[in-house]
C-alpha cells in the first residue's frame, strides 16, 4: 500500500500537467472553433462566434425557451440577418454615413422605455443573461446607418403627386364608418416566386415562435425587413384602405391580440399583430358645438292683438338690423329683458328638435327670424361653431406615408441588388 500511495504522489505533478495540457488544448480548440469563418460577405466575414452571440441575444430579447434545438432552428434566419447587416453597413460606409454615439444611446433608451426598464437597466439585464452589449450596439448602429442611407439616397428623389394624395384620401373617406386598427407587423420580402417557399417557411417558423411565447416586438426588430422594424414593427393606427387589400381583409376577421398566419402580397409575407380596434365614424352635424345668444321680447299674457303685433314688428326690425353678437348683446340690454343674453355652448343634438334645423343652417353672426316661444319672441344667433373633425390624416401626413412606403420598396430593391452583386461565400 505505501508503495502504491507513494507512486500516486510521485506521479501527481505529471498528471496535473497532463490535465492542464488537455484542458488548455480543449479551450484553444474551442476558441478556434468560435473564430471559424462561416460566411464571407465581400471584404467582411461572419464568424461562428458572431452567429452564436446574436442567437443568444435573439433568444433573450424575444423571451424564447433556450435549447440546442431552438438555437439550431434560429441559425439560418439569424445568419441571413447578419449577412444583410454586413451588406447594409458596407453600403453606408461607401456613402460615408456616420452614426453618432448619441443616436445609439437614444435608441437604447427607447428600448428600455418599451420594456419598462429604468435608464441603464438594459445593460444590467443583458449582463445577467450573458449577452454582450456590443452585440446589440452593433445591430443598432447598422440599423441607424441603413435608415440614414435610405433617407439620403432614396427618399429625396421620391415625388408624390396631388392625384396620388387625392386617391389615398378618397380611399380613407370611403372607409370612415369602418373600424381602424392598431397594428404591428413582421415583413419578410422574397426576390421572386422561386424564393417564396423558403420565405414562407421562415414566416411560419416566426409565427410558431410567437405563439409559443416569443415577443413579437423583439422578433420584428430582429427579422422584419421594413422601416417599422426599428420600432418593433409598430405601424400605428391604420384605417381600412391604407394597407394592401390582402392585409385589410385579414384584419377584418382578426380579434384584438391575435396573430395572423403569414399573408402573401406581391412583395413578400406579412405577419400581423392586431393590438386594438376602434370604430371610426363620420362626424355628425348633431355633434357640432355652437355658442348661442338670444334677444327675448316678452308678450304679456293679457296683451291685446295690437300690442302683440307691435312686439312682432319690433322683433322683425331688430332681427333684420343686428350685425354680429356684440350688436345682439346691446339690443338685449336696451330691451331690459332678463332672458336675453348668453345661452352657453351646446351640441346641436342637445337642442329641442324644432331648433336643430334652424341652428344647423344659421351662419355665424347672423340673426334668426323671430321665433314664438312661451311668454314672447326670441331671436337666436350663433356666435361660434366648432364642428367635430373626422380623424382623417392631413395631406402632409398622407404624403409622408406614401414617401415612406416608396422608400421602403426602393430600400428592399437596393438590398436585393447588393446581394446579387456581392461576393458571398457561405461555408456553414
Amino acid at each position: 500500500m505505501p508503495q502504491f500511495a507513494f507512486g500516486v504522489i510521485r506521479s501527481a505533478p505529471a498528471l496535473c500537467l497532463a490535465v492542464m495540457l488537455l484542458v488548455g488544448g480543449a479551450e484553444k480548440a474551442y476558441a478556434q472553433t468560435l473564430q471559424r469563418i462561416i460566411a464571407v460577405v465581400n471584404e467582411d466575414a461572419v464568424s461562428l462566434f458572431d452567429l452564436r452571440e446574436r442567437i443568444k441575444m435573439v433568444i433573450f430579447s424575444s423571451n424564447m425557451q433556450d435549447s440546442p434545438k431552438m438555437r439550431e432552428r434560429l441559425e439560418p434566419q439569424v445568419l441571413r440577418a447578419l449577412i444583410d447587416e454586413k451588406l447594409q453597413k458596407q453600403a453606408a460606409k461607401r456613402y460615408n454615413i456616420k452614426v453618432d454615439r448619441k443616436e445609439v444611446d437614444k435608441a437604447l433608451r427607447m428600448i428600455e422605455k418599451q420594456n419598462g426598464l429604468p435608464p441603464g437597466g438594459l445593460k444590467i439585464r443583458l449582463e445577467e443573461a450573458g449577452v454582450r452589449m456590443s452585440t446589440l450596439v452593433d445591430q443598432i448602429e447598422t440599423t441607424i446607418a441603413w435608415s440614414k442611407l435610405v433617407n439620403r439616397r432614396m427618399t429625396r428623389n421620391i415625388v408624390i403627386g396631388d392625384n396620388q394624395i387625392d386617391e389615398a384620401l378618397a380611399r380613407i373617406r370611403a372607409n370612415l364608418n369602418k373600424p381602424s386598427h392598431l397594428v404591428s407587423q413582421i415583413f419578410l420580402a422574397f426576390d421572386g416566386p422561386d424564393n417564396a417557399a423558403k420565405t414562407l417557411a421562415d414566416a411560419n417558423q416566426l409565427v410558431t415562435q410567437i405563439r409559443n411565447g416569443a415577443a413579437f416586438t423583439s422578433l420584428a426588430r430582429q427579422f422584419s425587413q421594413d422601416a417599422a422594424a426599428r420600432n418593433g414593427g409598430d405601424l400605428g393606427w391604420v384605417q381600412q384602405g391604407e394597407l394592401d387589400q390582402e392585409l385589410d381583409r385579414a384584419l377584418i376577421d382578426m380579434r384584438p391580440g391575435q396573430i395572423s398566419e403569414p399573408i402573401r402580397t406581391s412583395s413578400g409575407y406579412h405577419i400581423l399583430l392586431l393590438r386594438k380596434r376602434r370604430t371610426s365614424q363620420k362626424p355628425r352635424a348633431d355633434d357640432t358645438v355652437v355658442s348661442l345668444k338670444q334677444v327675448f321680447l316678452p308678450i304679456e299674457a293679457g296683451a291685446t292683438p295690437e300690442e302683440a303685433a307691435n312686439q312682432r314688428n319690433l322683433a322683425t326690425t331688430i332681427a333684420e338690423t343686428l350685425s354680429g353678437c356684440d350688436d345682439l348683446e346691446r339690443a338685449g340690454k336696451e330691451l331690459g329683458s332678463t332672458l336675453s343674453g348668453d345661452l352657453g355652448k351646446l351640441k346641436i343634438g342637445e337642442l329641442p328638435s324644432e331648433l336643430r334645423a334652424l341652428v344647423t343652417g344659421l351662419a355665424v353672426g347672423r340673426a334668426s327670424k323671430p321665433l314664438p316661444t312661451e311668454g314672447g319672441l326670441r331671436i337666436l344667433m350663433v356666435c361660434d361653431r366648432k364642428e367635430v373633425k373626422s380623424k382623417i390624416p392631413s395631406r402632409d401626413q398622407i404624403r409622408r406615408n406614401l414617401i415612406r412606403r416608396q422608400a421602403d420598396r426602393k430600400a428592399r430593391r437596393y438590398l436585393r441588388e447588393l446581394h446579387q452583386t456581392a461576393f458571398l461565400d457561405i461555408r456553414g
